[in-house]
């Protein structure tokens, strides 16, 4: 196939499990049990051979995430793979697994790191379950080398917020200016049915208290780093996604709609099943990577 899809980018989320226990997380797959994947993700081979078909229809970027995607068990051959066949790389990582072993690993091959940061106080991400185990947050120290560490590697570093009920009166300009990310997405929370249910009512913000927090910012932060503002309505069917079992997703519905598996009908077929809205991916510069790989 010549031509690329309208949107050439795909967040696959590679795994069910993740380490920490966001409270606000939009992508915990509860919804899946453990009858359809066992593992809580695809073997090997099948999700290379999902990934080799993707390429060939199309799609240029993926952006490797999950749960924890530095805790599935293949993520370096996945990487090294995807860079192989072509793919522009990426992952977002809650960074506890991201170290030096790994960086090495990928290296030449891993093009971008989103790290989830949504709060420099440890007692805040105690609360929000942004720990490991959600008992270990990551320290501010410890942040800051992590991003250093990215950068040191010549890997593109991104920074992603969740703004919640929790951290909306943050102010995180001084951390984003020593660490000089490329990007740094701040999302709105956004609640998902099946997903954050429990959480959603206590640590949702509205519109006016996420948009506080990005005029805070974008006042006070270097206006060399493009700050994205992804309120829930930006957010919603602006990704093309892809679960652990290999389904296509969304979220237009308020809560997860998944096509038939990949690998089972093709892409072109899956890919019909969900909705996503071109004007809102690139309202939302998620194009940002076609000109530096043109």
């Amino acid at each position: 196939m010549d031509n690329k899809p309208a949107i050439p980018a795909l967040n696959f989320h590679l795994i069910k499990q993740c380490n920490m226990r966001c409270k606000f997380c939009f992508a915990t797959f509860n919804d899946i049990p453990v009858s359809i994947l066992q593992k809580g993700y695809l073997k090997k081979e099948e999700t290379q051979s999902l990934l080799a078909q993707l390429k060939s229809y199309g799609f240029t970027k993926v952006n490797f995430a999950g749960g924890e995607p530095l805790i599935h068990p293949h993520i370096t051959d996945h990487i090294n793979y995807a860079k192989s066949i072509g793919f522009i790389t990426s992952i977002v990582t809650n960074g506890s697994k991201l170290d030096e072993t790994f960086l090495d690993h990928v290296s030449g091959n891993l093009d971008y790191v989103g790290i989830s940061i949504d709060s420099l106080n440890e007692h805040t991400n105690l609360l929000s379950g942004r720990a490991h185990a959600g008992t270990l947050p990551i320290s501010l120290e410890n942040y800051v080398k992590i991003c250093w560490a990215v950068k040191k590697h010549g890997i593109g570093l991104k920074v992603n917020t969740v703004v919640n009920a929790l951290n909306k009166d943050e102010n995180m300009s001084a951390f984003i200016d020593e660490v000089n990310p490329i990007r740094w997405k701040l999302f709105q929370m956004l609640p998902v049915a099946g997903q954050n249910d429990v959480y959603a009512s206590k640590l949702a913000v509205n519109v006016g208290e996420y948009n506080r927090f990005v005029e805070r910012h974008q006042q006070a932060g270097n206006p060399d780093i493009d700050i994205i503002p992804e309120n829930n309505e930006l957010m919603t069917g602006s990704y093309v996604m892809i679960d652990p079992c290999g389904r296509f997703f969304d979220n237009t519905q308020g809560r997860h709609t998944y096509s038939d598996p990949i690998l089972e009908i093709g892409v072109e077929k899956a890919t019909l099943q969900v909705n996503r809205s071109l004007g809102k991916y690139l309202q939302r510069k998620g194009d940002y990577f076609e000109t530096q790989f043109a």
